[in-house]
């Protein structure tokens, strides 16, 4: 069975009508901080204006599928979703301190210290959808992990999880930043009535703590990330070479927690819900030996992880630079 975090989530932040209010129960117990629901309907023409700008302006850098599939991006019920849509509930899973801290694993962003979090989440909204057909016997279902065309932040904050904030991140009430978000995109299903979201604006007040930490300087301040900038985009996304205004900044293998670490709201005291890899022991000890070992002796150790995803060409090329930048030799 699953742990519950640390703190206490019998009152799981989210907007739940009477009809949906069996969602905090069954999130709690597959280790969710937050669950809300929807009805799908247009967004504001704000929020999808914002989201055009931002592209517009390159600040999505190589992500050329943020191009594609407008059509399906704003409409759930879209022929290439889920036709029939009529409510999505957005769900967030605590990060926490991730899972292996061990060797090079200290390198690695706290969200893929473990299993592969789409794995992950997938499976767990996969239990709660047997939870929303139990109510409603004839709904159908899509579930989403950052794998399809949709808004997540949009949603999550239409659903009431949480607010904005300056890192672009979604901030839990009683976690912070530091969340993972799924959908369960719902067909067959009532719809829920509309709930006040919150605005598409930071709820930080004064604090700039994050937008002066990052090193890059990929933080608008308005909530907004420019990717161009961006250490996890750099090292997640990118195959290609790293700008070095970038490059010279990168002391993580995969991903970057800088932003996360240092916003007040940030709760470290939160348990991790990420589910440990079974492979992911045995990296090798050293960024020497990830840059000039055997890559089949390690690839087999983060098959099931996010790091599989960057590849062993980009992962080598990032340890190059980490060691670099640590003023490592890289037969220390």
């Amino acid at each position: 069975m699953t742990k519950r975090p640390s703190h206490d989530l019998r009152d799981l932040p989210g907007h739940r009508p009477a009809e949906w209010s069996f969602l905090a129960d069954a999130a709690s117990a597959l280790g969710f901080c937050a669950v809300g629901v929807a009805p799908v309907a247009p967004f504001e023409s704000s929020v999808v204006a914002r989201f055009d700008a931002w592209r517009q302006e390159g600040r999505h850098a190589q992500m050329r599928y943020l191009e594609r599939w407008d059509e399906v991006r704003w409409h759930p019920g879209h022929e290439g979703m889920l036709p029939g849509a009529s409510a999505v509930v957005s769900v967030a899973l605590p990060v926490g301190e991730g899972r292996h801290r061990d060797g090079l694993w200290a390198l690695v962003a706290a969200h893929a210290r473990g299993r592969d979090y789409h794995a992950t989440i997938k499976d767990k909204l996969t239990q709660l959808s047997l939870g929303v057909r139990r109510v409603f016997a004839q709904a159908r279902f899509r579930v989403c992990v950052d794998s399809a065309p949709v808004p997540e932040r949009s949603w999550a904050l239409r659903c009431g999880l949480g607010t904005l904030g300056k890192n672009g991140a979604l901030m839990v009430p009683g976690v912070g930043p530091g969340v993972l978000l799924g959908e369960l995109i719902c067909a067959d299903v009532p719809p829920p009535p509309s709930a006040e979201a919150a605005g598409g604006e930071p709820s930080c007040a004064q604090c700039m703590r994050c937008v002066a930490a990052c090193p890059t300087g990929a933080l608008g301040g308005d909530g907004s990330v420019d990717a161009r900038r961006c250490l996890s985009y750099h090292s997640i996304e990118n195959r290609g070479d790293v700008p070095e205004a970038v490059a010279r900044q990168m002391t993580l293998l995969f991903g970057c927690d800088i932003c996360l670490s240092v916003c007040p709201q940030h709760n470290p005291a939160v348990e991790s819900q990420l589910v440990a890899s079974a492979a992911a022991t045995d990296l090798p000890p050293t960024l020497a030996s990830l840059l000039h070992g055997d890559t089949s002796q390690w690839q087999h150790s983060i098959a099931d992880t996010c790091l599989h995803r960057t590849g062993a060409a980009a992962l080598r090329r990032n340890a190059a630079l980490v060691c670099r930048n640590l003023k490592q030799g890289i037969h220390s």
